[in-house]
């Protein structure tokens, strides 16, 4: 498995490269194969848009279509339209 993180403006974009895996999910009738991102492997400043699939040891959060993810300084998930 190869990791990219391409830096900007402080911000640490991960790419489908920097996932853990593959998943296929759907949304309404559709399937879509999102990335997988492990939680720990996310530093402050880590961000993605969706889909995507955030997974940790106690819960899983969906980034959808539309969506992005941020880790903010203190070590929080931040989802936002």
């Amino acid at each position: 498995l190869r990791n990219s993180v391409k830096a900007r403006r402080g911000k640490h974009l991960l790419t489908k490269s920097a996932a853990t895996g593959e998943s296929r999910v759907f949304f309404g009738n559709r399937a879509t194969r999102v990335p997988l991102f492990s939680r720990d492997a996310l530093a402050p400043g880590s961000m993605s848009s969706g889909p995507a699939i955030i997974i940790e040891y106690s819960s899983v959060t969906l980034v959808p279509a539309g969506w992005s993810f941020v880790v903010d300084p203190w070590g929080n998930g931040v989802l936002s339209s």
